[in-house]
């Protein structure tokens, strides 16, 4: 029989079983070998001898046995569901998105769309569109983990396996959990700088892949309440230098909307 931890690619499954192993003093070994240098701690399955899993059990659920309990989810919406994605194409991937490879994550755009329309459709229509925060005992959101609110972590181990928390431990691995991924926190950082700057109509300069270009059309589009579709992809190169185009597509889309909702108004 095991404990699981459910998590998603990317939401730092082994990480949050290794910080539970390690603040519980289940194992004793040097922390830094845990972690691989993509800052992954995979290598977590060699160490760990206990009840306590860590297992994408919502995705491979015929790696979950009839006798395991679920006692953790590892959940990701909004902004943590972009940065699991981030850490996801990272750690697990180790690739990303573009319009020539979009087969190997699952994505299968038309003939007659663009790649960056289809890709910025389908991250609108994942977990990046949820705004709703986590409230169940048992969920421990990835932001939160990662702002050391980790409750629900301490309260499961304690109620299933009885262990007891060293608060001292768990906070030298919580920091250096932090300064391992400090580039994907950093990265997604700067995309929701992209996206505030938008939202703001303040004129932002500079790169963007493919991938990160469709994060922010997408995030935009939901700071906004519009659905991506209603942009002007034809008519508009999104973010190639800027995101002046992006701001003023979504000025017209804006604008329209008011003239729509004021006949509306007339008519009834």
């Amino acid at each position: 029989m095991a404990y699981v931890i459910d998590y998603r690619n990317g939401s730092m499954g082994h990480t949050i079983l290794a910080h539970a192993l390690v603040a519980c003093e289940v194992i004793d070994i040097d922390i830094d070998a845990i972690f691989s240098h993509l800052s992954d701690a995979h290598a977590i399955s060699q160490f760990n001898t206990s009840q306590l899993q860590s297992i994408h059990a919502l995705e491979e659920t015929a790696r979950l046995n009839c006798n395991d309990t679920v006692i953790l989810h590892i959940v990701a919406n909004y902004w943590d569901d972009v940065l699991r994605t981030i850490m996801s194409y990272n750690k697990w991937y180790k690739n990303f998105p573009n319009p020539d490879n979009l087969e190997i994550f699952n994505y299968h755009c038309p003939a007659n769309m663009l790649p960056l329309e289809f890709l910025t459709l389908a991250y609108y229509d994942s977990d990046f569109s949820n705004k709703l925060p986590a409230t169940q005992p048992e969920f421990l959101p990835l932001g939160a983990y990662l702002n050391y609110e980790i409750e629900p972590l301490k309260s499961c181990v304690k109620k299933y396996l009885g262990w007891s928390w060293n608060e001292y431990k768990s906070k030298i691995f919580h920091n250096l959990v932090l300064e391992k991924n400090l580039t994907y926190i950093a990265e997604q950082q700067r995309l929701q700088t992209w996206v505030a700057h938008t939202c703001q109509n303040i004129t932002q300069v500079g790169k963007l892949d493919f991938w990160q270009k469709a994060i922010v059309i997408c995030m935009a589009c939901i700071e906004k309440n519009l659905h991506p579709s209603m942009l002007h992809w034809n008519d508009f190169v999104f973010l190639s230098e800027s995101n002046q185009t992006l701001i003023e597509s979504i000025e017209k889309v804006q604008a329209q909307q008011k003239i729509d909702n004021y006949t509306l108004d007339v008519y009834n």
